[in-house]
């Protein structure tokens, strides 16, 4: 994807605006029209390009941002997870964050699926775990009334 940026005075030199020119290289040539839109700045850090996703976007790159919007979902609720987990958040985070780089290279479809369905299953076991800690805490502060 190709981004170029072009300076635009809009009325006066101090209300700078720039013009912004977005073309796709992976498409074909009939699909790869230029998107144009007004932006502050080129180095405006909140720019979004609030275009539909399907103008840029073929449908394989569609399957990819939902597998990889649910990736982002998985972690950051393995990492709300660990704030309780019993060796600290900070050695969770800390594996957890290396498990998930680890698995960055991988960019099959299905094997990305397997590793969601993975990364479900260790949050399951974390969920179990606490409420173990939980029950064996409960047992020994009130003792077996049995």
């Amino acid at each position: 994807m190709n981004v170029k940026w072009k300076e635009k005075y809009l009325n006066c030199p101090r209300n700078r605006s720039y013009i912004v020119h977005v073309t796709d290289n992976t498409r074909s040539l009939e699909a790869s029209q230029p998107l144009t839109f007004i932006a502050p700045h080129p180095n405006h850090h909140q720019l979004s390009l609030s275009l539909p996703e399907q103008t840029l976007l073929d449908g394989a790159t569609m399957v990819n941002l939902e597998l990889r919007r649910q990736v982002i979902n998985v972690y950051k609720e393995l990492l709300f997870l660990g704030r309780e987990y019993p060796l600290g958040y900070q050695y969770f985070r800390d594996r957890l964050h290396r498990a998930f780089a680890s698995q960055t290279h991988i960019t099959d479809d299905e094997q990305i699926r397997k590793g969601i369905a993975r990364a479900e299953f260790v949050k399951k076991e974390v969920e179990a775990l606490y409420y173990l800690k939980r029950y064996r805490t409960l047992k020994k502060r009130y003792g077996s009334e049995a």
